[in-house]
């Protein structure tokens, strides 16, 4: 029970487990870029109505997350 409620995100969403050796990136990379691409323009309107804001949004995200201001 505890294990399936952990599976889920909080709105509902299946949540996945992925291994490192699985992961489509580099070990020195922080985050899997085309998945925040994708998890950016699924979960925000303005820039599923504009996909190429995602780019910048995420270079946001990267700066924000390193203390850049």
């Amino acid at each position: 029970m505890i294990l399936d409620a952990a599976r889920r995100g909080r709105d509902g969403t299946k949540v996945s487990y992925v291994s490192g050796p699985e992961l489509v990136r580099q070990n020195d990379d922080v985050m899997v870029e085309s998945w925040v691409r994708e998890a950016l323009i699924k979960l925000n309107p303005e820039i599923a109505a504009q996909p190429d804001r995602a780019d910048e949004s995420f270079t946001a995200c990267v700066l924000y997350s390193l203390g850049a201001s």
